[in-house]
């Protein structure tokens, strides 16, 4: 499949013409994109996008932060499983860098990285 190349939260434009994603790397786009959409923000679909009750805690639980960055990416239906994930929380910053290893249905390994 093919969709618009999202970057920064926008539609990546280059000389005039909108940039395109495809294959695996629009699917680990659409990963990326359930991740940083917050629960219930989506007024199309309600049930699209992560809980961040947990990343907003001042102690975020680190497995139960794994479970909801799962939760969120298994919301994309051609990925059959999370492999790994690594998240660095700077608490400074009140970011956290993700870093996920997931498996499509078709075997293929797909690699994302989100800032939240």
């Amino acid at each position: 499949m093919k969709t618009f190349l999202i970057k920064d939260d926008d539609i990546v434009i280059e000389n005039g013409d909108v940039m395109l994603v495809y294959d695996t790397d629009e699917i680990c786009q659409c990963v990326e994109r359930a991740i940083t959409t917050r629960l219930e923000e989506f007024f199309l679909s309600l049930e699209h996008g992560m809980d961040y009750e947990e990343m907003q805690s001042k102690a975020p639980d680190i497995d139960r932060l794994k479970l909801d960055v799962i939760e969120a990416a298994l919301q994309e239906e051609r990925l059959s499983l999370i492999e790994s994930i690594y998240i660095d929380i700077n608490r400074a910053n009140r970011k956290a860098n993700i870093m996920f290893v997931g498996i499509l249905e078709n075997g293929e390994e797909i690699q994302g990285e989100v800032v939240i």
